[in-house]
């Protein structure tokens, strides 16, 4: 039996199972070592149906560590869930946006930089025109960002050696971010999210999977000018 502590501390039993895991790379998939098994436990959107059924909650703390739904739980612990409502929740929401929207822009827009922001669903990018994006551009961007409800792309997280992550931020254009982090002098590991390739500085925050997002789009752009250089700011849509 599988004993899950919740934040009331009421202990609830769940029956576990063993799903198998496929090793890439090894074996030849007809069971010559290339399918082996995870301990008995369940994953936590799992443990959430049971509980739950049809919710709102995006992720939890176990035993004060943040894990997403698709973790796979196989110890007793403590859990407390986070909801999509809560200023926790919001904040992964708004990771997750971040990086959609960054990773189009780069994409589409390379010669945009985007810039770090710490306002939530407020986007910055160095733009080459004082004019910002034009309407097909903006349009072009919401088509793609509707694609990934459809088609989620494989979003990752994991800790990044500090110079590495310097340089990859360099290559991706984003070369205030890189001097900022130069300036910080930490040689630290960094957590970031990625998507194929492109990364972003995590706040120690874990991202969502799309099925929790109903809505990620650009509603409106402004065009500021910082020292006569042109800057827009993307207000986001994400609920």
């Amino acid at each position: 039996m599988l004993k899950i502590t919740l934040k009331n501390r009421e202990t609830l039993k769940f029956n576990p199972h063993r799903p198998p895991n496929v090793l890439n790379g090894r074996g030849d998939n007809w069971g010559n070592g290339s399918i082996d098994w995870l301990p008995d436990g369940l994953f936590l959107y799992e443990i959430v149906e049971q509980i739950y059924g049809k919710h709102k909650i995006v992720a939890a703390m176990r035993d004060d560590q943040y894990i997403t739904m698709n973790t796979f739980v196989d110890e007793d612990c403590t859990l407390r869930f986070v909801l999509a409502t809560e200023p926790e929740g919001q904040a992964m929401l708004n990771n997750t946006a971040k990086l959609l929207v960054n990773y189009t822009m780069h994409q589409l827009y390379p010669n945009y930089e985007s810039l770090k922001s710490d306002t939530p669903m407020l986007y910055s990018f160095v733009s080459p025109d004082v004019a910002g994006l034009s309407k097909e551009s903006l349009e072009n961007l919401n088509a793609k960002l509707a694609t990934y409800k459809v088609n989620p792309p494989v979003m990752k997280s994991y800790l990044m050696s500090y110079n590495k992550a310097v340089k990859q931020i360099a290559q991706q254009g984003s070369i205030s971010q890189a001097k900022y982090l130069m300036a910080q002098e930490n040689l630290y590991p960094l957590y970031v999210h990625e998507i194929d390739g492109f990364i972003q500085i995590s706040d120690g925050k874990p991202l969502i999977a799309m099925d929790h997002i109903e809505t990620l789009s650009i509603v409106s752009q402004e065009v500021l000018m910082t020292i006569g250089t042109p800057i827009i700011q993307l207000n986001v849509n994400i609920k």
